[in-house]
């Protein structure tokens, strides 16, 4: 099995400043597309009715990162927006630690049976100019927000 560490996220109430602060201050680099997702595949993977996620993921400095999947920093801002701690995957202040993974499916079992709990359905989904993408999302032992994902680049 095969296991390496994709990205971490930031939920913020303004995606576009939050983003700006990482490029200005620490030489990260937006590559695009922009992230504007919606529709039930975003609310059955990450259980918020009617969601919307807007965002941007930036290349971290001293990494070769973005489309070649390398490691990368992803900053979004969902509709709706909850304030305050880890309660919730669309909360400000909250954020999530992914992996890709050779098989998500396999691997969520190995998660749950380590303490891991799902939060919402694996899915499987299209996106345009990137690739398909399986995933699905958990809670991990203290709470934290944990991500198991596969692409399938386009080339």
């Amino acid at each position: 099995m095969s296991i390496r560490f994709s990205h971490v996220t930031l939920i913020t109430n303004d995606w576009r400043r939050l983003s700006q602060f990482y490029i200005n201050a620490l030489d990260c680099e937006a590559f695009y597309p922009e992230i504007n997702h919606s529709g039930s595949w975003v609310d059955k993977s990450t259980g918020v009715k009617s969601a919307r996620i807007r965002g941007v993921n930036l290349r971290l400095p001293g990494f070769e990162s973005g489309k070649d999947g390398g490691p990368f920093l992803e900053i979004l801002q969902y509709t709706p927006t909850k304030k305050g701690g880890k309660d919730c995957i669309n909360c400000a202040g909250s954020g999530q630690v992914a992996f890709e993974v050779d098989d998500v499916k396999q691997t969520a079992e190995r998660v749950i049976k380590s303490g891991a709990k799902p939060i919402g359905e694996y899915e499987n989904v299209f996106i345009p100019g990137i690739g398909t993408v399986r995933f699905q999302f958990f809670r991990d032992p203290d709470d934290n927000i944990l991500q198991l994902l596969k692409w399938d680049r386009l080339k």
